[in-house]
């Protein structure tokens, strides 16, 4: 999505669908409650016009900032490796943010 309230009423009009199957309904609920929390703690970065679509390590990050994540190591513009993988409280780290951090976007908690 290309801003955070394009990404909420999409996310809404999915739950508003009937036809929405009950796995994507739940996926789309936890999203949703993601996103609005992601609102709730940045409404002055928001109110200044930052209305960026956070990524699902950046929610990850917000939702839990006690957490050890992964840092980046660039080399100019390109990530050249991740350190720091530890979440003492989960155990494992979630397929879809794994699959994050090994994509070309990564952000710093």
């Amino acid at each position: 999505m290309k801003t955070i309230e394009d990404h909420i009423a999409k996310d809404k009009e999915i739950l508003a669908d009937p036809k929405t199957s009950e796995p994507m309904r739940h996926h789309v609920e936890d999203e949703l409650h993601d996103l609005e929390e992601y609102v709730d703690h940045h409404k002055e970065e928001i109110k200044a016009g930052d209305h960026h679509d956070p990524d699902v390590l950046e929610l990850f990050c917000d939702i839990h900032p006690d957490e050890h994540l992964p840092r980046k190591i660039e080399n100019k513009e390109k990530v050249v490796g991740v350190i720091d993988i530890k979440l003492e409280s989960w155990g494992t780290i979630p397929l879809m943010i794994l699959l994050q951090m090994m994509t070309y976007r990564m952000h710093m908690c």
